[in-house]
């Protein structure tokens, strides 16, 4: 393979949204677990697995949407609506991505591998027609996000509380949500997806308030029912938490919310009540 096409290729996969795969790691740390060695080792091997997976989603939405993106104002960029790299050959590594996915996370537990094929499986649904469900497609794509979490607890034998998943599902509809408005921002109603077509400003910020609301309670229940090494400090982490969604929210209504990574990587205070966030959970757990 030539370096032009390798290039390519590895731009297809979209390495700046790697970052959604770093909450595999979201379970052991919350059972403070992630520094052993065995447990450090399958979270690693989770990500690099969820990597080969999203890949596979990727490229075959790629190939799904590559008229749509080729009319798009940035996506027209990407590697296949560009044409450097040739649907057959994006659809040949797709499977093979998805194939080695599958076999690698049920080698390193069955329930992982089960996990992996629900992800492959509502990608692959979405890309092939759930996009264009009204709500329908705001839950396949939230699953996303719940199923990385859900993975890494499967990789690593590490239970998950049902409040720890009501966070997740919560702070991952909240995301969601504010995608959709962002877009709706930049398009004012003029292009875009066509499901766009279907929400509202009001709609959207309503569901964000809400999912927002649910994730800040659900944490806090979270929070004070485990047993940690300095409850009130973990208690204290709520501020953080909270002022992350808050940050979020911010750069949604200033329409930059279209690619969550972009706010993740490029965003100094979402990263400020990320890290402390980091650092108050850190203490309550180890002390």
């Amino acid at each position: 393979m030539s370096p032009p096409r390798l290039g390519a290729l590895v731009r297809a996969l979209r390495p700046r949204q790697w970052v959604k795969n770093v909450l595999v790691g979201a379970a052991p740390v919350a059972a403070s677990t992630l520094d052993e060695g065995a447990t450090l080792a399958r979270t690693i091997a989770a990500f690099v697995i969820f990597v080969a997976a999203s890949g596979t989603t990727y490229l075959f939405n790629d190939v799904a949407d590559v008229q749509i993106d080729q009319l798009h104002p940035t996506k027209r960029r990407r590697p296949i609506a560009a044409e450097e790299i040739s649907l057959r050959f994006a659809l040949q590594v797709a499977a093979i991505l998805g194939i080695g996915s599958v076999v690698g996370a049920t080698l390193l537990a069955w329930q992982f591998g089960v996990v992996i094929a629900i992800y492959l499986g509502v990608n692959l649904a979405y890309s092939a027609g759930l996009k264009r469900w009204p709500a329908v497609e705001l839950a396949a794509i939230a699953s996303g996000f719940v199923l990385r979490a859900v993975g890494g607890g499967a990789a690593t034998d590490t239970p998950l509380s049902a409040w720890f998943v009501v966070v997740v599902c919560a702070a991952s509809l909240f995301v969601v949500a504010g995608k959709r408005s962002a877009e709706l921002i930049r398009t004012a109603g003029n292009g875009g997806r066509p499901v766009l077509q279907h929400y509202t400003a009001n709609q959207l910020r309503l569901l964000r308030a809400v999912t927002a609301a649910v994730a800040l309670v659900a944490y806090s229940l979270w929070v004070v029912n485990q047993d940690l090494a300095i409850e009130w400090l973990a208690a204290l982490s709520l501020l953080p938490f909270g002022g992350a969604l808050a940050r979020y929210s911010t750069a949604i209504e200033a329409g930059r919310g279209e690619d969550p990574e972009d706010i993740a990587l490029g965003d100094r205070g979402f990263q400020l009540m990320c890290v402390g966030w980091i650092v108050i959970y850190g203490v309550a757990v180890y002390g």
